[in-house]
């Protein structure tokens, strides 16, 4: 019996998580399957003799997502000081560089819709507001060329997103839709619904050219890789801060055990042992300063006594 941890790639919801597992866990051999969509990972027990680990990684592929190269986790083989490599958010060092990898990629990408996106907005919606647009792209002179200045502005859109796509379509066709199917059905309808109304236009129907939603489908694929950039962000900055928390963690430790040293590593796992904390330091007392005694032959000054008041005396006599 062997415990692996695979790192995965393309998920994007927890529907993505339920699918890998239900892939892995179908697998002859295999016990137990979890998947952590934060962490990107999955950590599976199976019996190495009835499956190989290229089936899991085939399993994974199949349900549409890739798998990365197996790791074993604490409970097999690691030091104290890969502990906080296997943490669920941490990462290693491969995991950092392909994080900032996946930063670089989709930073370029929103960048890229955003430089065809505001165009397409302002043509689309400009001649509502009142805003200036060229002649020859006026909806209700040129139809056409209104039509298909926002067609060839949405096609690039479209490109940087076809990763949506590609893996949504996927899941759809596997009956494991996920958020990626739900981002390629809007805006493929939304885009097919303007490639009708141009049609439309083509064959003499110039009303058409107030029903074009090429802008829909082009502002939700540009604003969906602003959040994927947000989320792959926020996602490192968390992982890297679990990563030196874990790192904090102490590397010895004193047992009580007559055969071994007085101060021992921390074992990473095994049966528990009973630690013997080091005395806590005593903190002196401040000592008090002595009492000043009266210099010789001078007399100790007697305790005045108070004397009542005038008109405590009065309240007195009257009784």
């Amino acid at each position: 019996m062997i415990q692996i941890q695979l790192d995965i790639q393309g998920m994007s919801c927890a529907s993505c998580a339920r699918a890998v597992e239900k892939s892995v866990a179908a697998l002859p051999g295999v016990l137990d399957a979890s998947v952590n969509f934060a962490a990107e990972n999955a950590l599976i027990r199976y019996d190495e003799s009835r499956t190989p680990v290229s089936r899991i990684k085939e399993a994974v592929t199949t349900a549409g997502y890739t798998a990365l190269e197996p790791r074993t986790t604490p409970a097999e083989n690691d030091t104290p000081d890969d502990t906080a490599n296997h943490t669920p958010a941490g990462i290693t060092d491969e995991r950092r560089e392909r994080a900032k990898r996946e930063i670089r990629f989709l930073l370029t990408r929103f960048l890229f819709s955003a430089l065809f996106s505001l165009p397409l907005v302002y043509l689309a919606m400009g001649h509502m507001l009142g805003l200036p647009i060229p002649a020859f792209l006026e909806p209700d002179r040129r139809p056409l060329s209104f039509a298909l200045a926002q067609l060839a502005l949405t096609i690039p859109i479209l490109t940087a997103g076809h990763r949506f796509y590609t893996v949504g379509f996927r899941a759809l066709i596997r009956r494991h839709p996920n958020m990626d199917s739900l981002i390629a059905i809007g805006t493929a309808a939304a885009f097919l619904y303007g490639i009708w109304a141009l049609i439309r236009i083509l064959q003499g129907d110039s009303a058409m050219a107030a029903n074009l939603y090429f802008e829909t489908a082009g502002v939700i694929i540009t604003l969906i890789l602003l959040g994927k950039l947000l989320e792959a962000v926020s996602k490192r900055k968390t992982s890297e801060a679990v990563r030196k928390l874990a790192s904090l963690q102490p590397r010895t430790a004193l047992i009580l055990s007559r055969a071994a040293p007085p101060e021992s590593p921390t074992p990473p796992t095994g049966p528990r042992k009973p630690l013997n904390p080091p005395p806590l330091p005593k903190v002196p007392r401040k000592p008090k300063p002595p009492k000043k005694s009266p210099a010789p032959g001078k007399p100790k000054p007697a305790p005045q006594s108070k004397s009542p008041s005038p008109k405590s005396a009065s309240a007195t006599s009257s009784w």
